[in-house]
């Protein structure tokens, strides 16, 4: 059956597929994280008009957090994040606000180490900074799962971020030699510090750098507080319901998809 689904999507226009938008947005969670049902989701991504992608997307972001975690759930995420880049922002600051939880389990810390290679710089700061908290650090470290986020961080982190997750792991290094992951730790650490990690400058000194040249002070590890309002102000994907009445919307949101899944 899912096959017939995937055909009509291919072939029918819009107006005469609409019944299947309609039938995935309202059955989000059961179609996402279902064998077969994935897929037809995947294809809804592909052949939707933008009022039909926002339908389906919008679902999506509002059931981010339990469909990280499916087996299935968690490739509808990565495949949104990839086709659809305007709604990243939405995702990942929604994976941002339970990142130490979603790091944690298998299939969820897919989707943090993919949020950490297709954020914004501003997405990835965000994310490196929840991380850096140095109550949690050790559990992330000697986790089976978020071990990888934490490789992936040490990988895209930027100052200051990464002085802050480095002095969160400089004083857990000597016991994670005598893990085969905490050695690749270990070895991102290295790439990442060529001149040693007790060279490197610590989060407080690169911070004060960092404003000495006017930029804004960042956030701290574990603030998330001014960042909820953030969150809850930010309209899905940069869209206002309004913006489907406009007849030139459809072409500029395929153009602006186009162009960010090109610069990513």
């Amino acid at each position: 059956g899912n096959h017939v689904v995937q055909r009509c999507l291919q072939k029918l226009e819009p107006e005469h597929n609409q019944f299947i938008y309609e039938a995935v947005a309202e059955n989000c969670v059961q179609v996402a994280s279902h064998r077969h049902g994935c897929c037809v989701f995947q294809r809804c991504v592909d052949f939707a008009s933008a009022r039909q992608k926002h339908q389906v997307v919008m679902q999506v972001v509002s059931q981010t957090v339990e469909l990280v975690q499916d087996a299935f759930g968690n490739y509808v995420v990565q495949y949104v994040l990839e086709q659809v880049p305007s709604y990243r922002p939405n995702i990942v600051g929604i994976i941002a606000m339970s990142i130490i939880e979603l790091s944690r389990q298998k299939f969820s810390s897919n989707v943090v180490e993919k949020c950490l290679q297709l954020a914004s710089p501003d997405g990835q700061a965000l994310m490196i900074t929840q991380l850096a908290q140095k109550d949690q650090i050790l559990g992330l470290l000697q986790d089976p799962y978020a071990n990888y986020v934490i490789q992936r961080a040490l990988q895209v982190a930027s100052s200051p971020q990464l002085e802050m997750l480095l002095d969160a792991i400089r004083p857990h290094l000597p016991a994670l030699r005598n893990t085969s992951y905490g050695r690749k730790i270990q070895s991102r650490v290295t790439k990442r510090c060529p001149g040693g990690i007790d060279n490197m400058l610590t989060a407080e000194e690169a911070i004060a750098r960092q404003t000495k040249k006017g930029f804004p002070a960042p956030h701290m590890p574990g603030q998330l507080g001014s960042m909820t309002a953030e969150m809850a102000a930010m309209q899905l994907g940069g869209v206002s319901p309004e913006a489907f009445e406009d007849p030139g919307f459809a072409a500029a949101a395929e153009a602006q998809n186009k162009q960010g899944g090109e610069a990513a």
